[in-house]
């Protein structure tokens, strides 16, 4: 390399440096301008009386809406779908799972897991008919899911 090409690339690179700053922050944080509009959705889930210790439930838009899918933990009965904003306006039908702790296969030494089967029935989860309504501007909503 000759002394004009070793003077060009310093000055090369000071320039790209704050242009890739600038345009790695324009992308990043906040949700853009065509993003659907959100809401925070906590609430409550029980099953037979009994709160829904560990588990997630799930907002599924229909299909043709093109919005997206949120979802939340279940913990001691309670969940709080807040990632990216929350759920996004509009209809979703409700997807609740119920995960029992998992226990060892004693039979192998307790090194095996054995299979978490759902505590709650089809008709609450894959074959849901429950359904949700996330209002607009309401800001943030409750809605309980108290199962039979």
């Amino acid at each position: 390399m000759n002394s004009k090409q070793q003077r060009v690339m310093p000055r090369t690179v000071s320039f790209c440096w704050p242009t890739l700053v600038l345009l790695w922050l324009s992308g990043c944080g906040g949700q853009s301008i065509d993003a659907p509009s959100r809401a925070v959705v906590t609430g409550e889930v029980t099953y037979a009386g009994q709160p829904v210790t560990y588990g997630h439930i799930r907002f599924v838009p229909d299909s043709n809406s093109g919005l997206p899918v949120a979802g939340a933990v279940i913990r001691d009965g309670r969940y709080r779908a807040d990632n990216k904003g929350g759920v996004a306006v509009g209809k979703h039908r409700v997807e609740i799972v119920w995960l029992p702790p998992i226990e060892t296969d004693e039979m192998n030494g307790g090194n095996s897991p054995q299979v978490s089967v759902p505590k709650i029935p089809e008709k609450y989860n894959t074959a849901s008919t429950l359904e949700l309504v996330v209002e607009s501007g309401a800001g943030p909503q409750e809605h309980h899911f108290h199962l039979k």
